[in-house]
């Protein structure tokens, strides 16, 4: 009854509407039938909702391929907001792929995932933080041409290996908590080291004429802290 009264509200309303479901359905089975999609889709969402509570595990699969459709559709009706973005990151040789289809097998690839990270949490923590720090190398990396012009004006002597140092935080921070579970007290003293190791650099690096007497009360900071 519900489906009905969408599908009869639909046919009045039709021409605030069917442009949109033109552009949004082009290309697929459903596009030359949208009434009788309006109308049978409060059913339909229903008895799916009933089966994949009935069989949970079955309909594990078909759950995963269908959110990744409906993230594929979205992605790919809307390619000219994010496409220039994307290959300004990324660059033409993997936008060339067409992200808009891997999103089909995302939510396929994440389910193995999720399952890996509830059984082996520790192990899963360091696969994490590896992946996050090579995403942000190869983000670093690519989008080179948007900072190294104002990273050449903020410090002296401009370190090239920017994104591998980001790419090496993730990992780096994994480390230092899985061994600060067992040696708090050197672990936070290497850290205070490497703090102000790094504001010894820092400040001769935003002030180059400024002579070691400041630098070194600048590296004092965390130490005194």
């Amino acid at each position: 009854m519900f489906g009905g009264l969408l599908a009869l509200t639909a046919y009045h309303l039709q021409p605030a509407w069917i442009e949109a479901w033109r552009t949004w359905t082009t290309g697929l089975p459903i596009a030359g039938a949208p009434f009788i999609v309006i109308g049978l889709s409060p059913f339909a969402m229903w008895s799916w909702n009933r089966i994949s509570q009935r069989w949970p595990r079955i309909f594990v699969i078909p759950n995963l391929l269908l959110t990744g459709g409906i993230l594929w559709l979205v992605l790919d009706r809307t390619r000219l907001l994010w496409i220039d973005q994307v290959r300004l990151i990324l660059g033409d040789t993997i936008v060339g792929f067409d992200l808009a289809l891997i999103a089909i097998a995302l939510p396929l690839a994440m389910w193995p995932w999720r399952k890996g990270s509830r059984r082996w949490p520790q192990a899963w923590s360091a696969v994490r933080a590896v992946a996050l720090g090579i995403v942000l190398w190869a983000i670093a990396e690519r989008a080179r041409p948007l900072w190294e012009a104002d990273w050449g004006r903020l410090f002296a002597d401009p370190p090239t290996y920017a994104p591998l140092v980001i790419g090496l935080l993730p990992p780096l921070l994994w480390l230092r908590a899985q061994a600060r579970r067992r040696w708090p007290m050197p672990v936070a003293f290497a850290t205070v080291m490497a703090i102000s190791a790094g504001l010894f650099w820092l400040t001769g690096q935003f002030f180059p004429r400024a002579t070691y007497a400041p630098r070194l009360a600048v590296a004092a900071l965390p130490w005194v802290m």
